[in-house]
């Protein structure tokens, strides 16, 4: 529901209700419905305020086409989300992520009409949820211990320990038949988050050695459970899942 039709509505049920509340006719001029209006509408200056603050950023340069595939997480379209942005959750945002800069872009259509893409703070951005995936932000300064580079990290496991996922794509230039050919190639690292620590994992081996304590547990787990790493990033949290209730 849009802030205007929520505005209406408090307006509307506050003048609805107010008979049965105080026992008596509601007349045009009475003081209890100067006082819902002047409620609603502080309500809604609130709100406004709130939403202003999400669309406080810079106009978003878009890596010039044609191309082929797309520089963004998973879809070339506008996919709705949320973002943590200056300490508020706000839902419902078209937004993209793009993959080149490691950045953040949502669509703002002002009141005009006219359509604006913006990319946010990044330092402003605590998370973001999209198709599925929770990012957070990495900060990179004194207080973080994690030795990670700063940016976005798709979180995909979140318990005792943690398993990081880093995406980002390069430019590929290719020269054909005296045309240049533009594409995008997807880089994945991964890292288990234990004792505060980043570990980067490839594999099956290196998995095992970043979690050593309990190697051999693990081991038997995955033959048990046939954890093959033919899915790399699900193996990585069925191991780390695992490890952590061994801890």
């Amino acid at each position: 529901m849009g802030v205007k039709r929520t505005v209406i509505l408090l307006i509307y049920l506050a003048v609805l209700i107010a008979p049965d509340i105080f026992g008596q006719p509601i007349t045009p001029d009475s003081s209890l419905v100067t006082h819902a209006v002047a409620s609603a509408a502080s309500n809604y200056d609130a709100a406004m305020i709130n939403q202003l603050r999400l669309y406080n950023g810079v106009e978003y340069n878009a890596y010039p086409e044609p191309y082929e595939d797309f520089p963004y997480f998973e879809s070339e379209y506008w996919e709705e989300g949320s973002i943590c942005y200056y300490g508020e959750w706000y839902h419902g945002v078209p937004m993209q992520y793009d993959l080149l800069n490691d950045l953040l872009v949502i669509e703002h259509y002002n009141q005009s009409g006219y359509g604006v893409v913006l990319q946010l703070h990044t330092d402003k951005v605590d998370a973001f949820d999209l198709l599925g995936h929770r990012f957070i932000r990495i900060s990179g300064d004194s207080s973080d211990a994690s030795g990670l580079r700063p940016g976005f990290y798709d979180l995909l496991y979140d318990g005792e320990s943690r398993v990081l996922c880093k995406k980002r794509k390069d430019v590929l230039e290719r020269v054909e038949s005296g045309t240049v050919s533009v594409s995008f190639v997807e880089r994945t690292h991964y890292y288990i988050m234990k004792d505060g620590a980043a570990v980067p994992v490839r594999n099956k081996g290196t998995v095992l050695k970043a979690l050593a304590d309990k190697k051999k547990a693990l081991k038997q787990f995955a033959r048990k459970e046939k954890v093959f790493f033919i899915d790399k990033e699900e193996s990585i949290v069925q191991l780390v899942r695992y490890y952590d209730t061994l801890k």
